[in-house]
């Protein structure tokens, strides 16, 4: 195939896997729709909520798909993100992302991410669940 010889193909798989950008995305996803659940079932919309182990067997169940859309996502991202770049210049942050304080850094961007985007996701389950709840006067 013509995508596995080019070069920048094979450096966005090996930026992927230096960053284990994959697993981090489809936690942060998965995550994420916990919090919505949570905050949609908070909000009282199904009465007395819905049960932890049933909102996690809910969100379980979309990893193959959250994993082959963020798969999908992050080659298409980064590929418009660094095609303009010198294929020095992507193997030199590739370097980086494979150092420990690249693997730090990185790290560190999606612990804050994920932090902001849980409390995103749960507010606007929440604001969801009370905008199903509201009657017109």
């Amino acid at each position: 195939r013509a995508a596995a010889r080019d070069p920048l193909v094979r450096q966005l798989r090996r930026f992927i896997t230096a960053g284990d950008l994959l697993e981090m995305n489809v936690a942060a996803a998965l995550s994420a729709n916990l919090a919505f659940m949570t905050g949609l079932s908070d909000s009282g919309v199904y009465g007395e909520g819905l049960p932890q182990d049933q909102l996690l067997s809910d969100v379980w169940a979309e990893e193959e798909t959250v994993r082959s859309s963020s798969t999908l996502w992050l080659n298409a991202f980064l590929g418009l993100a660094y095609s303009p770049l010198p294929e020095a210049d992507v193997d030199a942050y590739i370097a980086f992302l494979e150092s420990p304080a690249g693997q730090r850094l990185n790290a560190a961007l999606f612990v804050a991410y994920g932090a902001v985007y849980r409390q995103v996701s749960y507010d606007l389950g929440r604001a969801m669940g009370v905008a199903l709840q509201s009657r017109r006067i």
